[in-house]
C-alpha cells in the first residue's frame, strides 16, 4: 500500500468526525429556549348522570315456598273388596273432578237396597190400612153419638196407630236413602282436580271404610306463603277479609340449572299473626291453574318447591332514581353545579331497594349526580365533569 492511500484510510473517519461534530455545534446554537406556560388544574375527571323524575314501580322480592291450596286423603266410606281401579290410580296421574278413581262391589249394597224398597213398600201398605182403619172408627164414633161434644178417646179413633204408621214409613224412606247413598259410596270419585301425591290400593283389595288409601293434591291453585317486614306491606294491594278488591299481582320465579321458569301470581290475603321472632308478617300469593302451560318453560310447578316471588307494589310517583352506589354519608349525594364545582346535598329518601334508591326531595330535574366516586370530597372542589349513559 502506497503512502498517499494510507493516509487517505487514515484521513476519511477523521473528516467524518469533524463534520458531525461541527453540525451539532451549529444545531445546538441555532436551537430556541421553550418558554415555561402554567397549565390551570382542570380538576379530576368524575362521571355523572343527569337526573329526571319519573314513576317508579315499586318491586318487593321475597321467597317462599309452594304448597297445594287443596290436598284430601280418600277413605272410602262403605267397606268391600276393589272391583275396578282405574289405570291412572298411580303416584303422579290428573284426575278431573268427578272421575271415577276405583269402585268396591255393589253386590251387598244393591241387595240392601232392594230389602228397603221392600220395607218401604210394606210400611206404605200398612199405613194406607191403619189410615183406612182410623177413618172407620171416626165414622161409627159419629153415629152412634152424634150430639157428644166430650173429647174422643184417642185409642178410639187409632190416632195412635196411625202416627206409628207414619213414623214407619218415614223411617222406611230414610232406609231406602241410606241404601242408595251406600250403594252410591261403592263409587270413589274425584272430588277436585288433583293428582295422585300417594296410593296404596290394588284390585282385589279389601277396604275398611273410614281408612285412608291415597292421598290427592288439587291442581287448580298452589300458593306460597311469603314473610315480609311490616314496612313493605304499606306498598302492597293485601284484600281484606270478605273483600272482592283483587291483590297485587306477582311473578314467580324458579331458577334450575341455569333456567329461568315464571309463572303470575295474585297476593289473595294475609295472615292474621306476626311472627313473634321475626316479627315479619306473611302474605299469601295464589298461582291459578299452575300446571296448565302458564309457565315460559317446560319445567313444572309443584308443591315443595322453593321459589323466588317478585310482587310489583303500588308506583312511586315523581321520583328520582339512582343507583345506591351514588348515596353518600348520612343521606347525601354528590352534585356538580354549573360552574364544575362540586355541591354535597342532602336528600329525602323514599324507598332503598337492592340496586336503587329512590329520591324524592332534595334534588331536581336536570342536575347531574356523581356516579363514580372521589376521593377528600368537599364543597366547591373543581372537577372534571363526563357524562355517562350508564343505566342504574
Amino acid at each position: 500500500m502506497s503512502k498517499r492511500e494510507r493516509l487517505l484510510k487514515m484521513g476519511l473517519p477523521v473528516l467524518v468526525l469533524l463534520i458531525g461534530l461541527a453540525l451539532t455545534i451549529v444545531m445546538l446554537k441555532a436551537r430556541q429556549t421553550p418558554h415555561a406556560e402554567e397549565q390551570a388544574f382542570a380538576g379530576p375527571l368524575v362521571e355523572v348522570k343527569t337526573v329526571q323524575s319519573l314513576s317508579w314501580p315499586v318491586n318487593v322480592r321475597a321467597s317462599g315456598t309452594v304448597q297445594a291450596r287443596e290436598q284430601g286423603e280418600v277413605t272410602p266410606q262403605v267397606s268391600g273388596r276393589i272391583a275396578w281401579i282405574s289405570p291412572k290410580m298411580v303416584s303422579g296421574e290428573r284426575f278431573t273432578q268427578g272421575e271415577l278413581l276405583f269402585s268396591i262391589e255393589a253386590i251387598d249394597y244393591q241387595l240392601a237396597l232392594e230389602r228397603a224398597r221392600a220395607g218401604l213398600a210394606t210400611a206404605e201398605l200398612e199405613q194406607l190400612k191403619i189410615a183406612s182403619q182410623a177413618d172407620i172408627a171416626r165414622q161409627e164414633w159419629q153415629q152412634l153419638k152424634p150430639q157428644d161434644t166430650a173429647e174422643v178417646n184417642p185409642l178410639v179413633l187409632l190416632e195412635p196407630q196411625l202416627s206409628s204408621s207414619k213414623a214407619a214409613m218415614a223411617a222406611a224412606r230414610a232406609g231406602v236413602r241410606q241404601a242408595e247413598l251406600d250403594l252410591a259410596r261403592t263409587e270413589i270419585r274425584a272430588p277436585f282436580n288433583c293428582y295422585v301425591s300417594d296410593e296404596q290400593v290394588g284390585l282385589g283389595q279389601y277396604l275398611r271404610a273410614g281408612t285412608s288409601y291415597a292421598t290427592l293434591t288439587g291442581t287448580d291453585i298452589f300458593e306460597v306463603t311469603i314473610p315480609l317486614p311490616l314496612e313493605e306491606l304499606s306498598w302492597l294491594q293485601i284484600p281484606e277479609p270478605g273483600s272482592a278488591t283483587e291483590g297485587s299481582p306477582a311473578t314467580i320465579e324458579l331458577q334450575l340449572g341455569g333456567q329461568v321458569s315464571t309463572w303470575r301470581g295474585t297476593i289473595v290475603r294475609r295472615l292474621g299473626d306476626i311472627d313473634p321472632r321475626t316479627r315479619m308478617a306473611s302474605v299469601i300469593v295464589a298461582i291459578d291453574k299452575p300446571l296448565d302451560g302458564d309457565s315460559a318453560s317446560d319445567i313444572p310447578l309443584a308443591p315443595g318447591m322453593f321459589v323466588d316471588v317478585l310482587l310489583h307494589g303500588k308506583p312511586l310517583e315523581q321520583v328520582i332514581a339512582l343507583p345506591r352506589s351514588t348515596l353518600r354519608d348520612s343521606d347525601t349525594v354528590w352534585l356538580v353545579d354549573d360552574e364544575n364545582r362540586l355541591q354535597i346535598r342532602s336528600v329525602v329518601i323514599a324507598r332503598r331497594e337492592r340496586e336503587v334508591v329512590l329520591i324524592s326531595a332534595g334534588l331536581n330535574d336536570g342536575e347531574r349526580v356523581i356516579v363514580t366516586g372521589l376521593a377528600g370530597a368537599a364543597n366547591g372542589m373543581l372537577l372534571r365533569p363526563r357524562t355517562t349513559e350508564a343505566g342504574l
